[in-house]
């Protein structure tokens, strides 16, 4: 169901959040450089987006059932 799935995105997002923490904790203890960060977080913030995009147009999408 449509409700699962936001659910679903919701755990998507949060597991994104713990990663981004990952990769800024590798950068800051030596793991990774600036520019591998910067990389790193680029697409982390786009697959934000593109979950926060999703779980918007499902939502509107119920809401216009």
């Amino acid at each position: 169901s449509s409700k699962e799935f936001i659910h679903f995105l919701n755990i998507a997002d949060a597991s994104l959040e713990e990663t981004k923490y990952q990769i800024l904790l590798s950068r800051d203890i030596g793991y990774i450089n600036s520019e591998e960060y910067k990389q790193l977080s680029g697409k982390t913030n786009e697959i934000g987006r593109m979950i926060n995009g999703l779980m918007a147009s499902i939502k509107k999408l119920c809401k216009n059932i």
